[in-house]
């Protein structure tokens, strides 16, 4: 499945380049990666909402949640007033 990652909430903060090194932005980026792939699933299948429960539906919101809040504390994703300052 190819993400469009223009409509994903979830963005590199643009100071990461220079605040992580190869090895860490390359993980980094794989899990950003991931998480706007669950995103992106959840949008689609409408997740807990339209699924009626399912243990799928889920496991991808708690794991897109779970991401997000990783991502975030580490410092790699860029915080919500920055995205809305630079659309």
């Amino acid at each position: 499945m190819k993400v469009d990652v223009s409509k994903s909430a979830y963005h590199e903060a643009p100071e990461a380049r220079n605040e992580f090194t190869k090895a860490e932005l390359r993980r980094l980026r794989l899990l950003l990666r991931r998480l706007r792939f669950l995103e992106a699933q959840v949008n689609v299948n409408g997740g807990l909402k339209n699924s009626g429960g399912s243990g799928g539906a889920a496991f991808a919101e708690w794991e897109v949640e779970a991401l997000a809040f990783a991502l975030t504390e580490l410092g790699f994703l860029q915080e919500e007033q920055e995205q809305a300052a630079s659309v």
